[in-house]
């Protein structure tokens, strides 16, 4: 195998950074047009809605119950949530390490914060990050820039 003509595993990292979003959603889309790309559903206050269409609560092997889409105040695309309720210690961990594999090592790895460990790449676009919370998998891209709310904004 030549070494020069092989991708790094940090060079998978970088390529999905370009891409700036998730699967043909790009990060400052607006709203109008990423419901031209998916069905969405169930819109909070904290303008947060459902992805209807399955094949986005699909991430490598891992089929997710839930893929939340974010927007700003501008409607602008900036934050994708995928969730699953149940994923064993095992499955975490195996996941985890195939993650770390396909990008280079993680920004933070394994931090505790309330109860949650977490783990995060941050790149020039977005930043990915895996959190674990009892038996919890939470997976995130995001576009940091683009995020306008504030912490008042959480309160309504």
């Amino acid at each position: 195998m030549n070494l020069s003509t092989t991708k790094t595993l940090k060079d998978h990292f970088k390529d999905f950074d370009k891409s700036n979003g998730y699967k043909g959603l790009k990060f400052g889309m607006q709203k109008s047009s990423v419901k031209n790309i998916v069905t969405l559903t169930n819109q909070d206050i904290l303008k947060q809605y459902s992805v209807v269409n399955s094949e986005y609560r699909n991430w490598f092997y891992i089929s997710f119950e839930e893929c939340i889409l974010g927007f700003n105040k501008k409607n602008q695309l900036y934050e994708v949530l995928l969730s699953k309720d149940e994923f064993s210690d095992k499955e975490y961990d195996q996941f985890l390490d195939q993650i770390i594999e396909l990008f280079g090592n993680p920004t933070k790895s394994k931090e505790e914060f309330n109860d949650s460990e977490f783990t995060s790449w941050e790149g020039k676009n977005m930043a990915i990050l895996i959190m674990r919370k009892d038996h919890n998998l939470l997976v995130g891209f995001s576009n940091i820039s683009l995020d306008d709310s504030s912490l008042s904004d959480k309160l309504y």
